[in-house]
């Protein structure tokens, strides 16, 4: 597979929208990508490890603020804080969403997500987790919905674009 980055112009928080890519060498190589690819965007206790980013701790609680050990599913929420400090940035899971276009050779899965203080509160905006694969292509995508205040994004403005970008390429393999 060959690596491709990719920036898009217009994410508030990060200034860019964020996008990593591959280009697989056989189109099944692309679609079982894929699916790895979804299955890595769901384990979210485990995004640290997929982006090489041990200084992070990613976690997934329900909406009563407990511990998960299983893939995200609507209504959980996302957390994010540095290795060794107790608080955390929340976004919490408003969907998760898979489209298939057969006329376009193209799949995608994303995770929307509206920040939120605590993982039992908030109603922000949302902000999307996307993986999407068109024919050989399999990319990741970060994307931030314009016009969001600032505390809608904390949890996006906790990495680097770097990081995040490591977390993307992380998410494709």
């Amino acid at each position: 597979m060959t690596d491709n980055h990719y920036l898009v112009p217009g994410l508030q928080a990060l200034d860019k929208d964020l996008e990593f890519g591959i280009l697989a060498r056989e189109h099944e190589d692309a679609e079982d990508g894929f699916v790895d690819a979804k299955e890595r965007l769901l384990d979210v206790n485990n995004w640290s490890r997929y982006g090489n980013l041990p200084e992070f701790v990613f976690s997934l609680k329900d909406h009563h603020g407990k511990q998960l050990s299983r893939h995200a599913r609507k209504g959980d929420a996302i957390g994010i804080s540095m290795q060794g400090q107790g608080s955390a940035a929340w976004q919490v899971i408003d969907a998760i969403e898979y489209d298939d276009y057969p006329d376009l050779d193209m799949e995608t899965f994303a995770i929307r997500l509206h920040g939120c203080n605590e993982p039992e509160k908030g109603n922000m905006p949302s902000n999307s987790l996307i993986v999407w694969r068109r024919g050989k292509r399999l990319s990741a995508t970060c994307h931030v919905r314009h016009g969001h205040e600032e505390e809608c994004d904390v949890l996006l403005q906790m990495l680097s674009p770097d990081q995040w970008n490591s977390l993307l390429k992380g998410l494709v393999g």
